[in-house]
Order: C-alpha cells, then sequence, then structure tokens
C-alpha cells in the first residue's frame, strides 16, 4: 500500500451531493494548455484521465 495513494469519491455538488461513494473527480497539478487541465475522474469502476476547460470547476462536468 505503501506505493499507492487513495482518492476518496466524494460524489459531486449540483444543488445538492450526488452519487457519494461512486464518483470522484480531481485536477491534475499540470496543465494541458492555458486554457484546460489534465483531470482524472471516476464513476461506477470507469476510470478516466483526460483534460477539460479550467473554468468548469467540476460541479457538474461528466455526469449527465
Amino acid at each position: 500500500s505503501g506505493n499507492y495513494f487513495y482518492l476518496p469519491a466524494a460524489g459531486f455538488y449540483n444543488g445538492s451531493l450526488s452519487l457519494p461513494g461512486t464518483y470522484g473527480h480531481y485536477w491534475a497539478s499540470s496543465t494541458y494548455n492555458s486554457s484546460y487541465a489534465y483531470c482524472l475522474y471516476f464513476y461506477f469502476g470507469y476510470v478516466n484521465l483526460d483534460y477539460t476547460n479550467r473554468d468548469r470547476g467540476f460541479l457538474r462536468w461528466g455526469v449527465q
């Protein structure tokens, strides 16, 4: 376990907390370009590394 780090599946907020325990979305420390940054998200076992516009703030991005 010393070679890993753990991220909580905190859910997302869209007026109320949704999907706690199953959804997480995290910014990376590096940018893609001046407008975009890398992000990691997971949702019911699906994991993805992507990039998105930095002004989104992840209030709802990725879940419709």
